[in-house]
């Protein structure tokens, strides 16, 4: 190997050593930045939420920065306005009411799969506002409802006992004097009178899981907008942890859980980057950069 291929050799290596140690750098100052935004997204939507950091962070080359916001931990139950536990009292108190004074009325009539089902159903609604959702429902009202289920399910054989009794009942009333069949008409009459009561009280019941369930998803999607606007405006007020990015590369938001199509789960912004440069961080400027962004759903 002569003296020129050595030299000529040593400078390509030199080059592409150059060339990676530049890469290298440029790639540790785009994680260094990323990881700052990303310390500046958690705290800009924590609203005081310990729970509130789980924010994912990548570099894709080329493209940007990427980064994803895990719902389940940024979307507590928001406040309600009013009195939670006045509410979740009152609720309690009109189901508790119309079990308890029209289940024992209803068991000799009612099939048990019926039955079951009805308290599926009660269960099923009670439980929603008994901590699934964070909902702070009076201690006091959740333990009655419990010790209320306990004994539904300890009367089971009772409910049997009573299903055999009244179709005694009917056979008898067929062969009874008429005396005797006005009294079983009028106490069918009486049990009939309580299912009617337990449906006006289930209906009140019903209209106030929809309240509920209504209220809850208002809160819901104001928090989530709130959210988007302070994760922008974030985005614009420290622009400058963006600066190892290209000006033709992307950052993109991804809210998990946040898509309103059916089918899909997670809501996206790409913004270029070129366009947080300069944005203003006032509501406008805030609504001018969300229109420049390409938005889908996935």
């Amino acid at each position: 190997m002569n003296f020129k291929s050595l030299v000529l050799g040593g400078l390509i290596g030199t080059s592409l050593m150059t060339s990676f140690n530049a890469s290298a750098e440029d790639y540790s100052n785009i994680n260094k930045d990323m990881k700052i935004m990303k310390k500046i997204i958690e705290t800009s939507i924590s609203n005081g939420n310990r729970y509130s950091n789980r924010v994912e962070a990548m570099y894709l080359a080329k493209q940007g920065m990427v980064f994803k916001l895990n719902s389940t931990s940024i979307v507590p139950l928001p406040e309600f306005d009013g009195d939670w536990d006045a509410w979740g009292e009152s609720l309690g108190a009109s189901a508790l009411s119309a079990v308890q004074e029209v289940i024992p009325a209803m068991a000799p009539i009612l099939p048990e799969e019926a039955r079951l089902e009805m308290e599926a159903e009660l269960e099923a609604g009670m439980a929603e506002l008994d901590g699934r959702y964070n909902v702070e429902v009076a201690e006091e009202t959740r333990e009655e409802l419990r010790r209320m289920r306990e004994e539904a399910r300890d009367r089971r054989d009772e409910y049997r006992d009573h299903l055999r009794e009244l179709r005694e009942i009917e056979r008898e009333r067929y062969r009874a004097e008429k005396d005797r069949r006005e009294e079983l008409e009028k106490q069918k009459k009486e049990v009939e009178k309580k299912v009617a009561e337990y449906k006006e009280k289930m209906k009140e019941y019903e209209k106030k899981m929809d309240e509920y369930r209504n209220a809850r998803k208002k809160k819901v999607a104001e928090r989530k907008t709130s959210i988007v606007k302070e994760t922008v405006t974030a985005l614009c007020d420290y622009n400058a942890s963006l600066r190892s990015l290209d000006n033709d590369e992307y950052v993109t938001l991804i809210f998990e859980g946040f898509a309103e199509s059916r089918g899909a789960n997670d809501k996206v912004f790409v913004f270029q980057k070129s366009d947080l440069t300069d944005c203003r961080s006032d509501e406008s400027g805030i609504k001018r950069l969300l229109s420049k962004a390409t938005e889908y759903n996935q």
